[in-house]
């Protein structure tokens, strides 16, 4: 049980390893208060607001912990880091080295995303750089580094299946290396100086020392022998393995098997390449998937996944008007209106509905609208046009009113270049993990299917994943994505987020402080953040947490109390003890609301409304669903809803921002939906 000590300075004759010790605290309005708190414990620090919780909890004990901390590094680690002041604190004895996890958005980095911050994202890209698959984005094959063993199993595969006795009559080849500016006369004069005399063209072999080549023969026609030879199924062949070895060596990593019966060429490559399209790529690589690396961020966008472009929603901004009736807002000028002419004459031969919504069109139907058809340039064309003309102000001034910085067309927004958007790992671009969920990213890693040999290399890697999945799941912000900006999280995301982070980090032995991790989050999530918090105590951690929520007060294993009022009038611990006797405490204020002695009375009548309103209809951004909401004026109106349900998109994305746009007033992001009546 928590002890109240009386407020005295010195060092206390015996020092209890079991407990933070405080004495003589006055830091902003705490009034020289002492306490013990035991470790490896849920403390809850609440009180009404004012009454000197954070002072103590953040002002004191944390800062205290952290400056110990910061003054344990070199003179040379110092440097970097802030200077932080003492406490106005006498005594502090016990502390661990401490971390604060606060109510605030921690960055305004726009590379910063959740994935990123939970250093899931690092895992994912070590995961791609061990067992993922490299496709050719031209064929779709496989992209390998062919050797002796791979050639070998193909040739095998291919003499069990033709049913030729399992052997087949081949050719050794390699094509001809030539360049630029080199003549064939002279690629066969370099060719004959390494030794090699008999090429194959068109399956024929022609020895360079008695035979000419037709005029009309390409260097591409051209591959040169290695050797002629009969290929046994299941025979070792080290004759085989020389040629193959000589082709690569001789054929800049190429080599070609042309087989007599059949006539077919079989290509190999022991470069990291496409044996077919001969496209080079770059071999998986942890850097390769990090946007935040030069090496791996998509060259158009510089790894942000949003590019300066034509802004469809200035040009469409009400999507639920027709084609008909000028739902292409550019066209609807004096000067332009030629062009939405010719869209309504050409519309019925390219089959494009004129009548209906322009969100109820076709993908097919969408594509000639943007890209035009016969006469009609579309809207890229148009937009390319005004481009042409752009040094005429008049055409710039045009530009600039329906540009604006829009999804990356290179990299479709997922910020990475495009080698890195072809490897897969079961059957996945790490472009796809990163855009569901973490609830769904969480399940898809528990039912991943791999080979063994993928298991045994990526088990390390899919625990971490699993774990921080799970943690991040456990605290209620399932709903996020792994691609979603950092800086776009409200307080509690943020703070819940840096605590699975914490958890993941599997710390023993630290002190976390935390401030009220449960705003932001619905009731229905209360119990797995304290189950969180828990499994943060239970694996030796000291957790303190600020808070005013009744559930995370009754599950704690110590309350302070403090108080008894705000300002000058607080600063003084009204209560210090286990919390299942604060109840029992008549002169704290938080038992008896706890006890249920005083409650927040519900008022018997409501005011009545004036009938005004301001109705948002067709609201669609994000998780929104088309609704239409009304909404009360001159009323004290409660938006709620579970985590994720759409109450923050709905209230700041679309009334704030749509009333700021209406008002004529700069916003850098609107919501989609259709109006806003009433405003």
């Amino acid at each position: 049980m928590a002890k109240r000590l009386p407020a005295t300075t010195g060092t206390p004759s015996t020092f209890n390893k079991n407990a933070i010790i405080i004495r003589g605290a006055r830091v902003h309005n705490l009034k020289n208060i002492s306490l013990e708190l035991p470790r490896n414990k849920l403390i809850v620090f609440t009180g009404v607001s004012g009454s000197g919780k954070s002072s103590l909890a953040f002002d004191t004990i944390y800062a205290e912990g952290q400056r110990r901390y910061v003054e344990s590094l070199s003179s040379y680690a110092r440097q970097f880091l802030e200077r932080m002041d003492k406490p106005d604190v006498d005594l502090i004895q016990g502390i661990s080295p401490a971390m604060a996890i606060e109510q605030k958005t921690n960055t305004r980095n726009p590379r910063s995303t959740v994935g990123t911050t939970t250093e899931i994202y690092d895992y994912l890209r070590l995961l791609f750089a061990r067992i993922g698959k490299t496709f050719c984005y031209n064929c779709g094959r496989l992209v390998t580094r062919d050797s002796v063993r791979s050639i070998t199993d193909a040739l095998n595969a291919e003499a069990n299946s033709t049913g030729s006795n399992g052997s087949l009559k081949l050719y050794m080849v390699f094509p001809l290396p030539s360049h630029e500016k080199e003549t064939l006369p002279q690629a066969l004069a370099n060719l004959k100086k390494e030794g090699f005399f008999r090429i194959v063209v068109n399956g024929e072999i022609l020895d360079l020392n008695e035979a000419e080549l037709p005029k009309s023969v390409k260097p591409s026609d051209v591959s040169v022998l290695v050797d002629r030879l009969v290929f046994r199924s299941g025979e070792e062949n080290h004759r085989l393995a020389d040629s193959i070895e000589t082709a690569f060596a001789s054929g800049g990593g190429k080599a070609h098997v042309l087989l007599l019966e059949t006539g077919t060429l079989l290509k190999f490559s022991s470069n990291f390449e496409c044996a077919h399209c001969h496209i080079k790529y770059e071999e998986p690589d942890p850097r390769l998937f990090s946007f935040n690396n030069p090496f791996g961020a998509c060259p158009v966008c510089q790894g942000f996944g949003r590019a300066i472009g034509i802004d469809m929603d200035l040009i469409i901004p009400n999507k639920e008007r027709s084609l008909r009736d000028g739902a292409i807002q550019p066209w609807l000028t004096p000067k332009f209106r030629e062009n939405q002419r010719t869209l309504l004459s050409i519309a019925r031969q390219a089959g494009v509905r004129v009548d209906v919504p322009f969100s109820e069109l076709s993908e097919k139907e969408l594509n000639i609208v943007m890209d035009g058809h016969g006469d009609f340039d579309g809207i890229n064309g148009f937009f390319k046009m005004l481009e042409r003309k752009s040094y005429k102000i008049y055409y710039r001034v045009m530009l600039s009113r329906y540009r604006g910085y829009t999804t990356c067309p290179e990299c479709g927004g997922a910020r990475l270049r495009k080698e890195a958007l072809h490897v897969k790992v079961a059957d996945t671009r790490i472009s796809d993990i990163v855009r569901i969920t973490i609830a769904q990213a969480a399940s898809f890693f528990e039912t991943i299917q791999l080979t063994e040999y993928e298991k045994e290399v990526a088990k390390r890697i899919l625990e971490e994943l699993r774990k921080r999945l799970t943690y991040l799941n456990e605290v209620g912000i399932g709903y996020l994505t792994l691609d979603r900006l950092s800086n776009t999280l409200s307080g509690g995301e943020s703070e819940r987020i840096n605590l699975a982070t914490s958890l993941g980090s599997s710390l023993v032995g630290a002190l976390y402080v935390l401030d009220e991790p449960s705003i932001g989050l619905h009731p229905r999530d209360n119990d797995r953040l304290i189950k969180i918090l828990k499994a943060l105590r239970d694996v030796g951690n000291t957790v303190l947490v600020v808070e005013h929520d009744s559930d995370m007060m009754r599950e704690s294993d110590i309350i302070v109390d403090m108080g008894p009022r705000a300002g000058e009038h607080g600063g003084e611990i009204v209560y210090n003890g286990p919390s299942q006797q604060i109840t029992q405490d008549n002169g704290s204020l938080t038992g008896k609301y706890l006890s249920g002695k005083l409650s927040i009375p519900v008022p018997k009548h409501r005011r009545q409304s004036n009938h005004l309103s301001i109705k948002i209809v067709g609201a669609r951004e994000h998780n929104l669903k088309n609704i239409d909401v009304t909404i009360p004026l001159h009323s004290l109106v409660c938006i709620t809803g579970v985590s994720g349900s759409g109450k923050s998109t709905l209230m700041h994305d679309i009334l704030y921002a749509g009333l700021k746009r209406i008002k004529g007033e700069p916003v850098e992001k609107c919501g989609a939906f259709t109006a806003l009546e009433g405003h």
